[in-house]
């Protein structure tokens, strides 16, 4: 959970950007989910991104979780998504995460600067 900028903040949480996406790989053929280790929003080591790659030694189906969430990766870094290492699931473009990670200047941000926010919220809505 993320709380909202305040008005005339530059930072913007990713999701409330427009910029930030969380999936997952989907079998349709199968109609369920791949493995990919843990599931959404599972707060321990084992989400982190890179938990099956540091790992010296793995399972036939740890390393099988390794090369699905690679695929995952390789296919949403290979179209200009970039990653949050603490979540395998968390995929950023153009918000601030994105900006730190290539440099670029964000494309996403807060939805109110100072300029656009009503003035008076009660009397625009009468």
């Amino acid at each position: 959970m993320s709380p909202p900028s305040e008005v005339g903040e530059d930072y913007c949480p990713p999701h409330l950007s427009g910029g930030a996406v969380d999936l997952t790989l989907f079998e349709c053929g199968n109609d369920h989910e791949v493995d990919m280790g843990t599931k959404f929003d599972d707060c321990t080591e084992k989400a982190h991104r890179d938990y099956f790659e540091s790992a010296c030694i793995l399972s036939p189906n740890e390393e099988s979780i390794r090369v699905n969430r690679n695929t995952l990766r390789n296919a949403m870094e290979s179209v200009g998504f970039t990653t949050y290492k603490y979540e395998w699931w968390h995929y950023d473009f153009g918000d601030s995460f994105w900006e730190n990670a290539t440099g670029q200047k964000a494309i996403f941000g807060p939805l109110f600067g100072d300029l656009e926010w009503p003035q008076n919220s009660k009397k625009n809505n009468t």
